[in-house]
């Protein structure tokens, strides 16, 4: 019954959501951009080589390979945002459940975010890190609540959650950053004692490794395609210069 409530919520978020982005004009600059960054990878292009871009590619990438796989048109995008979005929404219902809110008090707090983000609601890379960021908190809390020991080390959950911010600093660099500095750092100030630390140090290398990976194999696709040093210009260096 939770999932079927919990499917029901998504399917009614999506329609309200992608109708909504449906009927906007294209004239949102983000939406344009981040359309146009994914339809230069459908076309065989190279992010920071062939074209300019300021944020890292993890979410150009992946549009970009569903365009060249199915219609290289903007109403894909949209379809994209409309799930992305969506399942924000489902996640912000989860974390009230997980937190004790009554089902009906959950529904009408999802539903209000849901009306007063309509105009928002596009495919952006800012959307899909709040993603990453509310995976994070609805697991964080999903597993003290199981464990009732938040220092406590657990190799399976420390390694999710270090692919989940690995994945966040994949999709905004400098957002990124700060989901990863949080989500290492945050059991310290639950230390009491010396086996407090070291839970917390075997948690803190669970968690650091995937992170270490992922971005590592970031770094292989810039140097296979000879783009490094273009990435290092525009997304690392070009952070303090963009204005708009």
């Amino acid at each position: 019954m939770k999932k079927k409530d919990e499917l029901i919520l998504f399917i009614i978020a999506f329609i309200i959501i992608f109708f909504s982005i449906l009927a906007k004009p294209i004239n949102n600059l983000d939406e344009i951009w981040n359309y146009n960054f994914a339809r230069n990878i459908a076309d065989g292009l190279i992010p920071y080589k062939d074209f300019n871009m300021l944020q890292m590619p993890l979410l150009p990438i992946i549009s970009g390979i569903i365009l060249k796989y199915t219609f290289n048109e903007i109403i894909i995008t949209r379809i994209l945002a409309g799930f992305l979005c969506a399942t924000i929404m489902l996640l912000v219902y989860k974390i009230l459940k997980i937190l004790d809110f009554k089902k009906e008090l959950a529904v009408l707090i999802t539903g209000i975010i849901t009306l007063l983000m309509l105009e928002y609601y596009c495919l952006d890379y800012n959307f899909a890190t709040l993603l990453i960021v509310l995976l994070i908190i609805y697991n964080e809390i999903k597993f003290y609540k199981r464990d009732k020991n938040i220092i406590k080390a657990n190799i399976k959950q420390d390694i999710l959650l270090g692919i989940m911010a690995g994945i966040a600093i994949l999709l905004k660099q400098n957002t990124g950053i700060l989901v990863i500095i949080a989500m290492l750092a945050n059991k310290l100030f639950f230390i009491k004692n010396k086996q407090d630390l070291k839970e917390y140090l075997k948690s803190f290398l669970f968690r650091l490794m995937p992170i270490l990976i992922l971005i590592g194999l970031m770094i292989i696709y810039l140097i296979y395609n000879n783009c490094f040093n273009d990435f290092v210009n525009y997304s690392i260096k070009g952070v303090s210069e963009f204005s708009n």
